[in-house]
C-alpha cells in the first residue's frame, strides 16, 4: 500500500512541475517578444535617423512648442512655464496635435483633462485649469514644462 500512495504522489508531482515548465515557457516566450519589439524599435530609430526622417525626442518637441513663446518662469521655480493664447480649446488643440499613445481622460477639481505619453513615454497632461487658475498644457520631465492659454 505504501509504494502505490508514493507513486501517485509522485505522478501529482510531475504534472505540478509540467505546469510550472510550461509556465516558465511561456513566459521565456513573451520575454523574447518583448525583446524583439524592443529591437524593431531600435531598429525603426536607426533607420529614421539613416532616412534623415528621425523621430523627434521628447525635448525637441517641447522647444518647438514653446520657440515663440514667452518664458514667464518665476525665479526659483523648478518648472518652466509659458505663455500662450486660445484657452482650453487651444490646449486642447496643441494636445491633440502630439499624438500621443495611451491618451485617458483625466478627472480634475476644473473638470475633464487627459494624459498620454509621447514615443519615449514622457507624460503629456492638458487640465482646464491650474493653481493660477489657467488652463494648462504640461510636459512632465524631472523640471517640468507647464504652457499657461
Amino acid at each position: 500500500f505504501f509504494p502505490i500512495a508514493k507513486a501517485g504522489k509522485l505522478r501529482k508531482l510531475e504534472k505540478a512541475l509540467d505546469a510550472v515548465d510550461a509556465v516558465n515557457d511561456a513566459s521565456k516566450a513573451t520575454k523574447a517578444v518583448d525583446k524583439a519589439s524592443d529591437a524593431a524599435r531600435v531598429v525603426d530609430k536607426v533607420d529614421d535617423v539613416k532616412d534623415g526622417t528621425r523621430a523627434l525626442t521628447s525635448q525637441e518637441i517641447v522647444h518647438d512648442f514653446v520657440k515663440d513663446l514667452d518664458d514667464i518662469t518665476k525665479s526659483g521655480s523648478i518648472a518652466k512655464n509659458y505663455q500662450s493664447s486660445g484657452g482650453y480649446a487651444k490646449a486642447l488643440e496643441d494636445f491633440n496635435s502630439l499624438n500621443l499613445e495611451n491618451v485617458k481622460e483625466i478627472s480634475t477639481m476644473a473638470g475633464p483633462g487627459k494624459v498620454g505619453n509621447l514615443p519615449d513615454g514622457t507624460k503629456v497632461v492638458v487640465r482646464p485649469t491650474s493653481k493660477e487658475g489657467i488652463p494648462t498644457l504640461e510636459f512632465q520631465f524631472k523640471a517640468p514644462y507647464k504652457i499657461r492659454y
